[in-house]
């Protein structure tokens, strides 16, 4: 356990907390959560056990990817998750013009003709 784990108890503790609501909500192992902010589950599992710190890389990519704020995780100022209503609802937008993009293509390939 690094010496000084006393001062950084409370960041350590909150980025495992979101990373727990992360994995119940978006329903995902701990291995993909740890590819997703670059790094390996062993490293996740280290800073489960005391014997790493979260990197600040790993915190900016969970707080960039998964609408974690900053501020509650470094800081334990506000709420867990961003209200940001804006940024919300333009992912939505982005994933229903996907959604939208994919069906026109299915509906477009012709048919083939039986007989």
């Amino acid at each position: 356990m690094p010496a000084d784990r006393k001062h950084s108890i409370g960041v350590t503790d909150r980025f495992l907390q979101a990373m727990k609501q992360i994995l119940f909500d978006e329903e995902m192992t701990i291995t993909v959560f740890a590819v997703s902010v670059g790094t390996f589950q062993s490293n996740i599992s280290l800073i489960e056990s005391g014997k790493r710190y979260a990197t600040v890389d790993m915190i900016c990519d969970m707080c960039l990817k998964y609408d974690i704020n900053p501020a509650w995780i470094l800081l334990n100022q506000g709420e867990m998750k961003k209200h940001n209503e804006a940024f919300n609802l333009g992912s939505m937008m982005n994933r229903l013009n996907e959604i939208e993009k994919q069906l026109n293509k299915r509906d477009a390939k012709p048919k083939r003709k039986v007989g």
